[in-house]
């Protein structure tokens, strides 16, 4: 049986091949264009999380360099405090945001990759209730990410394709 370690470690060099995602089933991914926003994401895909957070007892995350993290140095991990002041802050700081980066929540239920051009923000299947209220249904959830991208539902093409790969397990 896989760890959770294993899964988030899978799901960050899955994400390198955006035409062949597979995520484990027990995940789903909402992504954003990280260079459309002030903060790499929506405004209110950090407040959910971190609202998501509150509610689940999360308090702080390991966040480190994608690299270190794949060479399982968790020694190169660092603790902040969950908030869009403390992680924004850590990520601007000599530039790191230029970087990959993960972050992970000590409860293992959700992570964030940031790579250059997009931040996945993945959680575990059986929270997907929650975190679809939060944004207004499924529907909405998959809006969302395709008007990111420039896609339209329902017109065959790549980025429908991305989209519904990152939700497939739902």
């Amino acid at each position: 049986m896989s760890t959770v370690h294993d899964d988030i470690f899978y799901l960050c060099k899955e994400l390198h091949d955006i035409d062949n995602i597979e995520l484990p089933k027990r995940w789903f991914s909402l992504a954003f264009n990280r260079l459309l926003h002030d903060n790499f994401a929506p405004k209110f895909m950090w407040d959910a999380l971190f609202e998501y957070c509150r509610r689940s007892g999360d308090l702080e995350c390991y966040i480190g360099e994608e690299d270190f993290f794949l060479s399982h140095d968790k020694n190169e991990m660092d603790k902040v405090l969950l908030s869009e002041t403390s992680v924004i802050s850590y990520l601007v700081h000599d530039f790191r945001f230029t970087r990959n980066y993960v972050l992970i929540s000590l409860s293992k239920r959700w992570a964030v990759r940031l790579d250059q051009d997009v931040i996945y923000f993945l959680f575990r299947v059986e929270d997907k209730d929650y975190i679809f209220k939060l944004f207004g249904g499924f529907d909405n959830v998959e809006n969302m990410m395709l008007n990111e991208f420039d896609g339209v539902k329902g017109r065959a093409g790549a980025v429908e394709k991305y989209v519904s790969a990152l939700l497939k397990n739902i």
